[in-house]
């Protein structure tokens, strides 16, 4: 199902619908400065005794015994990974964001809630993709536990309550960021794979692309848009995140215009259909 993402002038298959990654050639490296890259340190690896070798197409050289990655292919892998996410959003697709550690926690949270989406920040729950009849069954318990403080508490003895109280506080911090989830996203943007290689091995089964800041002790292989770069850098992570979030929200725009455009183009025409009946009642 998966194939290494070397290149960007491959296409891969999902659902019967390709996914195109652009040529070197048609990616402008200029459109991200590299100078932004290299001040949020993205170009720091790890330590090169615990880089994976699958990595190596990525990777500069070794400065002090660190992997130094190459910010050009950053660059270009950011830039297609921000005409993936524009063009999955103006089809009106979902782009749920993962990220468990806590480098990354708040600004996957603030990316996931700028643009109406979802999100996991606390921990993955094994099943959140494969097994999605029961988060929605434990997504429902969440909200009978809100109403049951909120309206119906009265009913129940303080020991329950607060038993009540510790379950939610629970499902809350796990299952906080996909409430109103109904079905599967599209596409899942993913900081570190090797911390969240639960989440990449759940979306390759259910057929969901991923798109990964990847560091140099991770691997590649399952992802099918890496973006090379240092996951630990809060300020790396918001970066990349800041570039994509704007992506998606650009290509939300051109959906909301879509829909508005189809909208009145019904009208009209339902419009035109009255009229000509109205006339050709007259006429009988």
């Amino acid at each position: 199902m998966s194939f290494y993402r070397g290149g960007f002038d491959k296409v891969r298959f999902i659902s019967n619908s390709p996914v195109q990654f652009l040529p070197h050639q048609e990616i402008r490296v200029a459109a991200l400065a590299i100078k932004n890259l290299i001040e949020a340190g993205l170009h720091f690896g790890h330590a090169a005794s615990s880089w994976n070798p699958r990595m190596k197409p990525f990777l500069l050289g070794v400065k002090k015994k660190v992997h130094i990655l190459d910010l050009k292919q950053t660059a270009r892998s950011l830039v297609s990974a921000k005409h993936l996410v524009r063009d999955y959003a103006a089809q009106g697709k979902v782009v749920m964001f993962v990220g468990t550690k806590v480098q990354a926690q708040e600004s996957i949270r603030e990316s996931a809630i700028a643009t109406k989406g979802f999100y996991v920040c606390e921990r993955w729950l094994g099943g959140m993709l494969t097994n999605f009849q029961v988060i929605l069954r434990r997504l429902d318990r969440l909200a009978e536990l809100e109403y049951i403080e909120s309206e119906d508490s009265k009913n129940y003895s303080k020991k329950l309550l607060s038993s009540f109280k510790r379950e939610q506080k629970k499902l809350q911090r796990d299952l906080g960021g996909v409430r109103g989830m109904k079905r599967l996203p599209d596409l899942m943007v993913v900081i570190d794979p090797r911390h969240e290689h639960i989440a990449i091995k759940e979306a390759n089964i259910c057929n969901i692309p991923v798109i990964a800041l990847t560091d140099s002790n991770c691997d590649p292989t399952p992802i099918d848009l890496v973006i090379p770069g240092n996951d630990d850098a809060k300020r790396g992570i918001k970066l990349v995140l800041s570039e994509i979030v704007s992506s998606v929200l650009e290509g939300q725009r051109a959906f909301e215009a879509k829909k508005s455009d189809s909208g009145k183009h019904a009208v009209v025409e339902a419009t035109e259909t009255i009229e000509t009946d109205t006339n050709e009642t007259v006429e009988a």
